[in-house]
């Protein structure tokens, strides 16, 4: 399953944003609208380094650098515009949203709930709690998650998918990704041994042949050296005792 998760969900209340704000600030934010995020990021550290208080500024700046995939320079932003601002809930979803992608599926968890918990409008915290729980093979938790969402929004466009995927869960054979690769290890491990000690048998199989073919002939070789024996014993005797005539006729 695909894991996606929205960077740029601000839902950020209008009037915290003082209507005094310095012009790097509102340049700041037409270029981050505009997808210039490299140039906008420059004005926003300008916009904080005038006046630091500039919670929304710190909310910009983490999210930028979560679309760079700088997660703990994200999270660093994230952490001091929250101390800074009154509306928690969305730095709070953010930051869940930066450890979600740094694998930190626990702290992601933890966060997302804080965040709903404030703001009961951010439905789809819910969404990504059943994601987080998925990363980590719990399927119950997934199940529930993903369900509380699809009630809590029941017109969201995923609405189809996320039942599928649902159903699929609860199947009895289904396996997480994780559990598969186990799995699947475990019975190659298994074929691996059983070819291993059908070729020890094999072996074994053809050393006895051999051992016994090399008896077999020594036993043979044996036959025929008592035979030639044998044969040479009677040989002798028939020469003495025809020697033995001889003599008496003499």
């Amino acid at each position: 399953m695909k894991t996606k998760v929205y960077i740029f969900i601000l839902l950020f209340v209008s009037a915290s944003i003082s209507a005094a704000e310095n012009k790097f600030m509102k340049k700041g934010r037409t270029l981050y609208y505009s997808n210039r995020f490299e140039i906008s990021l420059i004005y926003f550290k300008k916009a904080i380094t005038k006046n630091p208080e500039y919670s929304s500024a710190y909310l910009y700046i983490g999210n930028i650098y979560t679309h760079k995939k700088r997660y703990a320079e994200a999270l660093q932003y994230y952490s001091i515009g929250l101390d800074l601002t009154k509306n928690k809930a969305v730095f709070l979803y953010n930051m869940a949203q930066a450890h979600y992608y740094k694998k930190n599926y626990k702290t992601a968890i933890t966060k997302f709930k804080e965040s709903v918990q404030i703001n009961t409008n951010l439905v789809d915290a819910h969404l990504n709690i059943g994601r987080a729980y998925y990363c980590l093979s719990d399927k119950m938790n997934t199940i529930n998650e993903w369900e509380t969402y699809q009630k809590k929004a029941p017109n969201n466009p995923q609405f189809d998918n996320i039942s599928k995927a649902i159903e699929i869960l609860k199947r009895k054979d289904f396996l997480f990704p994780d559990q598969k690769r186990k799995l699947d290890t475990a019975k190659r491990k298994a074929d691996e041994e059983k070819r291993k000690k059908l070729r020890d048998r094999i072996r074994k199989m053809m050393l006895d042949a051999e051992r016994r073919r090399k008896n077999q002939k020594l036993l043979t070789d044996k036959d025929v050296k008592t035979k030639v024996k044998d044969v040479n014993t009677k040989n002798k005797g028939k020469a003495d005792y025809n020697k033995g005539e001889d003599i008496e006729r003499d």
